[in-house]
């Protein structure tokens, strides 16, 4: 137990350090950046987010889990192949149908589909590649640049060349790389993608036989981050550009701190699972993380409203007017972030991954009933994020007290079979 919270403390202290730094630069990005300008940067992140889960078709978790480690190799770079090949696919369809998807989202923006999806793509091989590993160090410092540089850029490209969404995007791209330095070097990429091409029949094995995190992980990632994202452009079409940026922003600069503890708490434990900790800790840890976790983004919430309904709202710049009233009723959301990862790392460790699918089909059929009653109705926007607040929230609680009870119950039936 020791040693688990030694090396999530680790991961910890790197991932808030470099959220830490990025939210002290949020109010320069903001003064550079009006809401306007998020909306159709959201609306990329959230197609690219979409599209992140098929573009690895969920293998990447296999990685932590294989038996022999000459395998890891050639299932890493099996997996940024099928990322690649996706992403190029992505690009031309994307381009041709930009106009279907958003008037305001030009066809150039779909060009950076390929190396956003790919970035992606790399970042998850090397993190679940390290965390097979126990290099929770290199783990660290890889989410404090993952955090750190994608504001960092998008600061610095605004200054030299304006803001605007296509200066959001880039900044986003371009500073995915560094945080891949500390886990994955450069000519580690070619040797994985060569050393996959050259061992095609053993990479075609190892995807057959780990295709469990295709059937399950990528479904269910995929409505995740639907269920995530989708919303954001809800918002903008039936409210507009300027809510939608308040929305997206604030979920980006708060709950990613949450998301990403949550996530680490949980790689933690799957790495060390490999060396045989009890399953009955994994419970123990859920609930630590979860209340850990609930009272950190309970802090931030408190924070963000403070500071977007004080005198302290010009650091953000008057466009922002109103970020402490949306940060108030998104709240619960904030709570749900966490609740959700812990959630879905949970049922995944635990292969109950089924709940995580139904999980997110009934959140899907909650938003689409709560946005065809906000069309019908013509709901406020406030009683609109109230009720998601309200239904993500409550499911993701519902959810994962079932998945907890379930584990709970087959540990108690392995201690309680007699022995034979």
């Amino acid at each position: 137990m020791f040693r688990y919270i030694g090396h999530a403390a680790v991961l910890a202290l790197g991932i808030a350090a470099g959220q830490g730094l990025a939210m002290l630069m949020a109010p320069v990005l903001t003064r550079l950046v009006t809401p306007e300008a998020f909306g159709p940067f959201s609306v990329f992140l959230a197609i690219m987010a979409m599209l992140s889960a098929p573009a690895t078709m969920g293998y990447e978790p296999a990685l932590v889990t294989l038996k022999n480690d000459k395998d890891v190799d050639i299932l890493g770079g099996a997996i940024l192949w099928i990322t690649l090949i996706i992403g190029v696919a992505a690009s031309l369809v994307l381009v041709p149908a930009s106009s279907l998807i958003n008037t305001s989202v030009s066809p150039l923006y779909f060009l950076l589909m390929a190396p956003a999806l790919f970035s992606v793509g790399l970042y998850g091989v090397f993190h679940y590649r390290a965390t097979r590993y126990q290099e929770f160090k290199r783990l660290s410092l890889a989410g404090f640049l993952n955090n750190l540089c994608k504001i960092l850029c998008q600061v610095l490209l605004a200054l030299v060349a304006g803001g605007g969404t296509l200066i959001l995007i880039i900044g986003d791209i371009i500073g995915r790389f560094p945080a891949i330095m500390p886990i994955g070097k450069p000519r580690q990429i070619i040797t994985l993608m060569a050393g996959a091409l050259a061992q095609k029949q053993a990479a075609f094995a190892l995807l057959r036989d780990n295709r469990k995190f295709m059937q399950y992980s990528m479904p269910s990632t995929l409505l995740e981050t639907i269920a995530i994202w989708a919303f954001i452009p809800i918002v903008g079409w039936l409210y507009g550009a300027h809510e939608a940026g308040l929305v997206a922003f604030m979920v980006r600069l708060i709950s990613g701190i949450g998301v990403l503890i949550s996530k680490t708490s949980c790689d933690v434990y799957h790495s060390m699972a490999r060396h045989h900790l009890g399953s009955s800790m994994l419970l123990k840890i859920t609930l630590a993380t979860l209340l850990a976790l609930l009272a950190l983004m309970s802090l931030l919430w408190g924070g963000i409203y403070w500071i977007g309904e004080s005198g302290f709202i010009f650091v953000f710049g008057t466009e922002w007017a109103g970020l402490g009233q949306v940060a108030f009723l998104m709240g619960p959301v904030l709570l749900f972030t966490s609740v959700l990862h812990v959630f879905s790392r949970f049922t995944m460790i635990v292969e109950k991954q089924e709940l995580r699918l139904y999980y997110f089909i009934a959140l899907l059929v909650g938003i689409t009933i709560l946005t065809g009653w906000s069309y019908l109705t013509r709901m406020s926007f406030e009683v609109m994020i109230t009720l998601y607040s309200a239904l993500v929230l409550g499911l993701s609680v519902l959810f994962l007290g079932g998945a907890m009870g379930a584990h709970a119950r087959q540990i108690h039936g392995k201690i309680a079979a007699p022995r034979e």
